[in-house]
């Protein structure tokens, strides 16, 4: 339905007011006009009748029926009433507009009965001036006792006629007073309604969020008020969106700046929130909001979380999730949500990824179990070869100088591990805690000096290494950490090849980076072992690799030199039977000084 306009309210409403008060005072005139010209008449007839009863009476007494009617005739003319003479039996004697015999008997005319009756008390008789012209009945007595009724009447209605007069009179005063009322309405209407079409437009200008603007303030005291207290609203909504707006985005900054997914439920289950982590941790598309999460979310764990949330109030359990073919551990944490009201409107799950938290924690456990058992070998042997010798039990020199020779060799060996224990963690410092010298060194003669470290070992397997290289090059990096991780790798490479073969080392440098390769042919390390190889204490073949004497910390060092002391990495390519190539990549610029 169309909403009506104040302005045509208005109109109308001062036009209806205006014309009913004029309506009203139309009938109040016309019913007072008729009450006085009632009166007026009553008094001229009565008048007129005593002025016609006295010219007529000598007339009437002798029956002079001619002048009679020339009496009432010219009294008619003069006073512009008509008169009537009627016998005693309602025969009219004579009128002065017509002829006696073209009219009616007034023997049935309860106002003549009346005037007849009532003839010796000579009561004037009147017609009411609503049923027709008034007319007066009176008796005239005769000498002869002869009663005869005059009557005289108004042509017209005297009230019909002063109502035509004010009708007309009335008809152009309504007309422009209403005329001028739909002038002033209009004009009054408009200086109204003018400030709150203003007032509209600012608060139209409030609801697109131009908070900032100010109404005008009208002169009018209603209207002034109502344009100050909308200003006020203004501001104060103002002030509650910009903190609002703030409290969002903060809101928005920390739910996105964190690490653990972070999910939230309505009542039915549909998902009201989700932040960067717990997009990208489940994949949502665009437009997830508001749909149901089991739809989305296709994790069973998760569901089960889900509705022990909503049955107990909370729930804590770890869930297993495949993403891009990676098993991702999660430790979830459920909660239901509440209102102040205290009223359950939904729930709310935090997720925190221990997939390398669980990774790292199965680490240590292997590397508890493998540094217990690489120090208690040694240890061991030591222990046992002590004890004999303390007994006395060995008495020839040769097996006292091989038992000595058996501990001073565990004891190399134990001292081994323990340094190279110490290195790792050495490099595994972060931030502030790890200052390393970084200065531009010439790569090859670092490569050189570690082949010539490694000369002793390859030459007892006649093993020749050859290199490589496209000339100097020179790049900041620490020497000696790097001669150790590269002097590593060939050692392992020597190790691991079969006798009479090649190492061979390759530096290349292009753009991005600097390579160091290391190639051997060896026995090739299988895929599936590739993963693990630089953990520490971690062998493909652990009797081979005890038997060649390694502490298994060797790759896992040079992984540390290669990418916590110089930003690098350092990558395997190995074929099972024919070799493996162990390659260091060297930024250009290293990230350490």
């Amino acid at each position: 339905m169309k909403k009506k306009s104040i302005f045509w309210r208005f109109f109308r409403t001062v036009l209806a007011v205006v014309f009913l008060s004029l309506l009203f005072c139309f009938i109040s005139l016309e019913k007072s006009v008729s009450q006085v010209s009632a009166e007026f008449s009553k008094k001229n007839l009565s008048n007129a009748a005593s002025l016609a009863e006295k010219v007529l009476q000598s007339a009437v007494e002798n029956l002079d029926y001619e002048k009679m009617e020339s009496i009432c005739i010219t009294l008619g003319n003069k006073t512009d009433l008509r008169f009537t003479i009627i016998n005693r039996q309602g025969n009219v004697l004579a009128d002065s507009s017509t002829t006696p015999s073209g009219l009616k008997n007034y023997s049935d005319n309860p106002h003549f009965i009346q005037a007849i009756e009532n003839r010796k008390q000579k009561e004037e008789i009147y017609t009411p001036e609503n049923e027709e012209p008034m007319c007066f009945y009176t008796a005239v007595e005769t000498s002869n006792n002869e009663s005869f009724i005059l009557k005289c009447c108004r042509r017209q209605s005297l009230s019909s006629q002063y109502s035509a007069i004010i009708a007309s009179a009335m008809l152009k005063i309504s007309g422009v007073s209403l005329l001028l009322a739909a002038i002033s309405s209009a004009f009054l209407a408009n200086v109204t309604i003018r400030p709150l079409i203003k007032m509209r437009k600012g608060v139209i200008d409030f609801a697109e969020g131009k908070l900032d603007k100010k109404l005008e303030i009208p002169e009018t005291h209603e209207m002034g008020s109502l344009a100050k207290s909308l200003n006020n609203m203004a501001r104060e909504l103002d002030k509650k969106i910009a903190q609002i707006t703030e409290q969002q985005a903060s809101q928005e900054a920390i739910l996105t700046s964190m690490v653990e997914a972070v999910v939230a439920l309505s009542n039915k289950k549909d998902i009201i929130m989700a932040n960067k982590a717990a997009v990208e941790l489940f994949g949502l598309q665009e437009g997830y909001i508001g749909n149901y999460y089991a739809n989305l979310i296709r994790n069973t764990d998760f569901q089960t979380a889900v509705e022990n949330t909503t049955k107990e109030g909370s729930s804590k359990r770890e869930i297993v999730l495949m993403r891009n073919n990676n098993e991702f551990i999660l430790h979830l944490q459920g909660t239901v949500l509440k209102n102040p009201s205290g009223e359950t409107i939904g729930s709310l799950y935090v997720l925190n990824d221990v997939t390398e938290i669980k990774r790292l924690e199965a680490i240590r456990k292997d590397f508890v179990a493998n540094v217990s058992h690489e120090l208690k070998t040694p240890v061991t042997s030591i222990k046992g070869f002590a004890e004999m010798l303390e007994d006395g039990g060995i008495s020839s020199p040769e097996d006292q100088a091989k038992f000595i020779g058996i501990i001073a060799r565990q004891t190399q060996r134990l001292e081994a591990i323990i340094e190279d224990l110490l290195s790792i963690s050495k490099l595994e410092q972060k931030g502030d805690q790890l200052r390393v010298d970084i200065e531009p060194a010439d790569i090859r003669d670092i490569v050189i000096s570690a082949m010539q470290l490694c000369e002793k070992r390859a030459s007892q397997k006649n093993i020749s290494i050859e290199l490589t290289s496209s000339g100097d090059i020179h790049i900041p990096v620490n020497p000696n950490l790097l001669e150790q991780a590269v002097m590593n790798l060939v050692d392992n490479a020597v190790k691991y090849s079969s006798e009479n073969t090649e190492v061979h080392i390759t530096i290349v440098q292009d753009s991005d980076e600097t390579r160091i390769a290391v190639q051997d042919h060896g026995c090739g390390i299988p895929k599936s072992e590739q993963e693990r190889l630089f953990e520490r204490f971690y062998r493909v073949d652990k009797g081979r690799s005890r038997e060649l004497g390694g502490t298994g910390l060797g790759l896992s060092i040079v992984k540390h030199i290669v990418s916590t002391v110089h930003g690098g990495r350092i990558t395997l390519e190995s074929t099972l039977n024919k070799g493996s190539t162990f390659t260091i990549h060297l930024p250009k610029n290293s990230k350490n000084t």
